[in-house]
């Protein structure tokens, strides 16, 4: 699933966000997040199946975690700064690839990697997310 960026040059990207710090001083989990900003931006009911990587975007000052995700209820929907949410093939991507239609060259590369089943287990994940803040 991808979703159409209209701030980012109407560029299609894998859905995400950031933590949202819940109360005093509690934050969701990586998992947590992911569901959530699945929903919120593809209408998406997802349960996460492992995690895939972390990448530093420089430019942007980031750290992005991807995880591999399965739809299991809702319906695509457009929402408030994505005009478009699209299911697509390896092939498709590809071919977004092609036209210079992708946010990055991340998103081909984490497409390959979900494709060709390289998938880690979500245990590595959680063991990583305790190092980065205390959860609830």
């Amino acid at each position: 699933m991808l979703i159409k960026e209209s701030k980012k040059g109407n560029s299609f990207n894998l859905p995400g966000g950031g933590v949202d710090f819940i109360e005093r001083g509690k934050t969701e989990t990586f998992i947590q997040s992911a569901i959530r900003e699945a929903e919120e931006e593809s209408g998406q009911e997802v349960v996460i199946d492992g995690f895939m990587g972390i990448d530093h975007i420089l430019d942007e000052r980031k750290i992005h975690i991807t995880l591999a995700a399965t739809a299991i209820g809702g319906f695509l929907r457009a929402s408030n700064g994505h005009p478009e949410v699209i299911a697509v093939t390896f092939n498709e991507i590809e071919q977004l690839h092609k036209a210079g239609r992708l946010r990055s060259e991340r998103v081909l590369q984490r497409a390959h990697q979900y494709f060709k089943g390289f998938i880690y287990d979500l245990k590595l994940l959680q063991t990583m997310e305790k190092d980065v803040f205390p959860i609830n």
